[in-house]
């Protein structure tokens, strides 16, 4: 369960920035890309940012690098993304339901 959390921490924060959603958006427009052509398609981050963004996609696990030759190859994987849609429907699933079924007496926390 702690694994679980750490890996959905880390796909949260990665996903919490916009030009790693963008580095994304690309990649699943692609099979494959090089750094090289990822930096190419933004103008406004440096190729230094640029790396430092896949590092961390890649350690949350939303990319995936290979070496070919002397590039590396990036792909998107989606079973983290995947995993956060699942987090994020039963959030608005469980929303939805204790709404129906509210609790008249005030909820009373543990640990205080």
């Amino acid at each position: 369960m702690h694994e679980s959390r750490d890996t959905e921490s880390a796909t949260f924060g990665a996903l919490a920035d916009p030009s790693r959603r963008a580095v994304l958006r690309l990649l699943s427009e692609h099979p494959e890309l090089t750094a090289s052509q990822i930096a190419a398609a933004f103008h406004h981050i440096g190729r230094t940012a640029v790396s430092t963004h896949l590092r961390i996609l890649r350690q949350a696990g939303l990319v995936q690098e290979r070496r070919q030759g002397r590039f590396r190859m990036y792909s998107l994987r989606t079973s983290p993304v995947e995993d956060a849609v699942s987090v994020l429907s039963r959030l608005v699933t469980t929303h939805r339901h204790q709404s129906y079924h509210r609790v008249e007496q005030p909820i009373r926390l543990t640990g205080r």
